[in-house]
């Protein structure tokens, strides 16, 4: 055919191979992976969805029974307990990109593959770097649960992170005591200085550890970290002497990409900063990602300072619809002397935070609350 090149892909069946290649090495690359499934003790809640022109999915999770039950000889058919659940509503895109050849014309089938491998690599590799901005983006957009401490454990309310007399200012870096309020408010909820009540956070990892010959259950939560928050901490002399008490007993099993250790249940990993390059914590300098997210610099210190917006995430911090498998397209180009390739998949994802509908549901310690987000800004400079 006029204008197509040979070589360019048309069977069905093997551009589903593509396809499915593609999202597995995109899915590798992530940072967020280990950490998706589709329960609701995952950190990122995750749903198949096949992409119909609607970009709105709704995503639900069991909400609490609560009831008083029955007692003694009650009959249960006259008290029936209400299994009641939680839903939001996801945006959703369709995120594509496109590559063509460089070559000045693909002649060979063997040039063809090799295209073929460079630029599904490509591909894979923005794909990943997309899904992993909208996710960092998203959870730290706007938090409604901030801790912010300074250097002499001071814990100031969020609404106070630039002021005058209490604001962050230089050498207020992340800390134990950081993370030590971060690790209150998860297990216990808070309330602000408004009097509004903020739930617990859910734990994400539970392990098995034999303590004194019994049998626990040892709960534990993520904290991201930005690369001078990561500093900070491993040069605090709390953090170090937590380091030469850990044992088998208490000392978590878990993994994840750039972990940095452990403080009492709560797994440090330090990610790169936000960078045009990689995906990454953000920075209070950071006004917006495109139309997804923004309003990073309310976490910005006093005088602008420039903070670091560390994160720990919990069970369900996020809700995710996407397609499972990818569009892999090929085609002609410039009257078929050259080929392109497209990936092309729909892709949502938001902060879990839920807004009752009801008086009921709006009376809930969830509503309009982050569900397993605490933003934990700090200060860069000593």
């Amino acid at each position: 055919m006029a204008g197509q090149n040979p070589y360019v892909e048309r069977d069905p069946q093997k551009l589903l191979a593509s396809a499915t290649e593609l999202i597995i090495a995109a899915s590798k690359k992530s940072t967020f992976t280990p950490l998706c499934g589709n329960t609701n003790d995952d950190i990122i809640k995750t749903q198949q969805e096949k992409h119909s022109g609607v970009n709105t999915v709704e995503m639900s999770m069991r909400g609490l029974v609560r009831g008083t039950g029955v007692k003694g000889n009650s009959n249960l058919d006259s008290n029936r307990d209400d299994l009641e659940y939680l839903t939001m509503r996801v945006e959703g895109d369709v995120l594509a990109n496109s590559l063509e050849s460089k070559h000045q014309k693909i002649t060979s089938a063997s040039i063809a593959q090799n295209f073929r491998r460079d630029s599904k690599d490509g591909l894979s590799d923005w794909l990943s770097d997309r899904m992993d901005r909208i996710r960092f983006a998203k959870l730290s957009e706007k938090c409604t649960n901030i801790v912010v401490v300074k250097a002499n454990g001071q814990v100031v309310p969020a609404s106070k992170i630039a002021d005058a007399v209490d604001g962050l200012v230089k050498g207020d870096l992340f800390t134990t005591q950081t993370a030590d309020e971060m690790l209150s408010r998860a297990e216990n909820g808070y309330i602000d200085e408004n009097g509004d009540r903020h739930p617990p956070v859910r734990p994400y990892k539970t392990e098995v550890k034999v303590v004194n010959g019994i049998e626990q259950l040892v709960e534990y939560y993520i904290i991201y970290l930005g690369p001078e928050s990561a500093k900070s901490i491993t040069e605090d002399p709390v953090y170090l002497q937590w380091q030469d008490s850990l044992t088998k007993a208490n000392k978590s099993d878990f993994y994840l990409n750039g972990l940095i250790g452990q403080y009492k249940n709560a797994i440090f990993v330090k990610k790169n900063a936000w960078s045009p390059e990689f995906a990454g914590i953000l920075t209070s300098n950071i006004e917006s990602f495109e139309d997804y997210a923004n309003g990073f610099t309310q976490y910005s210190g006093k005088g602008g300072i420039l903070t670091e917006i560390n994160l720990l995430v919990g069970a369900t911090a996020g809700m995710q619809p996407f397609q499972g498998i990818p569009d892999y397209i090929e085609d002609s180009t410039d009257s078929g002397r050259k080929m392109m390739s497209a990936v092309d998949i729909w892709f949502g994802f938001e902060k879990t935070k839920f807004i009752g509908k009801t008086e009921a549901q709006k009376k809930l310690i969830w509503h309009g609350k982050d569900y397993g987000v605490i933003a934990a800004p700090a200060v860069m400079e000593k």
